[in-house]
């Protein structure tokens, strides 16, 4: 394993649990994990993915064996050969504990993945629910809408998710949600600007969701 260095040019998504009583934009963020999500699809939109195409080859190369590392046991193997723009891979020294090691990005330059962790209590299908209810409070992605079928993903281990395409005015994408059996949620957004890029990279795009694990300390024991 590589050990790319931990990268973070995230300009301020919260941090932490959040009370109910607050609200942000309109959502309830007792919900957590969704309202984090709509957070990051707009950190995404607005901010990341110019960055990335000015400088993606400023980023670590993701190479064969790296995982992120999205802590307490949870981890994913992103696409060989694409560019971390934010997060943290697995064995990669760092000092404990690390901001924002729930969330990530990459990008291959023309197609990017946001990754957001949080606590969650539901199953996966109501977690893609919620952010789709969500998007509808938003801006964030204008014309917004799912496309197709909602598909079970069997990830590593006995994680379980399910993905769903989207569009909206200026792309498409894929949003995946996972329930963790530690009382988390993991929502993935992968957004392009058009069909095509999404065709060209969908074996990518299926092995990093499959590859979605978490090793608890009963695993480890």
């Amino acid at each position: 394993m590589s050990g790319v260095s931990a990268v973070d040019v995230d300009p301020g998504v919260p941090e932490g649990p959040i009370g109910v009583a607050h609200r942000r934009w309109g959502v309830d963020r007792g919900s957590l994990l969704p309202a984090a999500v709509v957070l990051v699809i707009g950190l995404v939109l607005a901010v990341l993915l110019p960055m990335v195409d000015r400088s993606v080859t400023d980023h670590a190369v993701v190479r064969a064996g790296d995982r992120l590392d999205l802590g307490a046991g949870l981890t994913l193997a992103p696409p060989q050969g694409w560019r971390l723009v934010k997060g943290v891979t697995l064995g990669t020294p760092t000092i404990a504990p690390v901001p924002g090691k729930g969330k990530a990005v990459i990008t291959d330059g023309t197609v990017t993945a946001a990754l957001q962790v949080g606590p969650y209590r539901g199953d996966a299908w109501q977690l893609l629910d919620q952010v789709n209810a969500d998007e509808e409070h938003t801006t964030d992605l204008p014309g917004f809408r799912t496309t197709g079928d909602r598909v079970r993903v069997a990830a590593t281990g006995h994680v379980r998710g399910v993905r769903e395409t989207y569009r909206a005015t200026f792309g498409a994408g894929v949003l995946a949600g996972y329930a963790l059996s530690d009382g988390r949620g993991l929502a993935i957004l992968v957004s392009a600007t058009d069909d095509g890029q999404l065709t060209t990279r969908a074996d990518q795009i299926q092995r990093m969701l499959s590859s979605v694990a978490l090793t608890t300390e009963r695993d480890q024991s």
